[in-house]
């Protein structure tokens, strides 16, 4: 399967050069090596959503898991 997109690893530089702080999601996903793609796929969590909890738009505290 043909990955698409930028590495986690360059997505964490692009982050450091640009000042960025990341999340604590993004911090545990990258540890495991893992585009947002994968951990959506892994989690049942729609991208759209790990995306909006990466950049601060939707609260993460309060989510559910059914």
């Amino acid at each position: 399967m043909a990955k698409m997109g930028m590495t986690p690893q360059k997505a964490a530089e692009l982050r450091e050069v640009k000042g960025l702080t990341a999340t604590n999601l993004q911090k545990l996903r990258l540890k495991k090596g893992l585009s947002q793609a994968e951990l959506s796929k892994l989690s049942g969590v729609p991208k759209g959503t790990i995306i909006n909890y990466q950049q601060r738009q939707r609260q993460i505290e309060g989510a559910k898991l059914s």
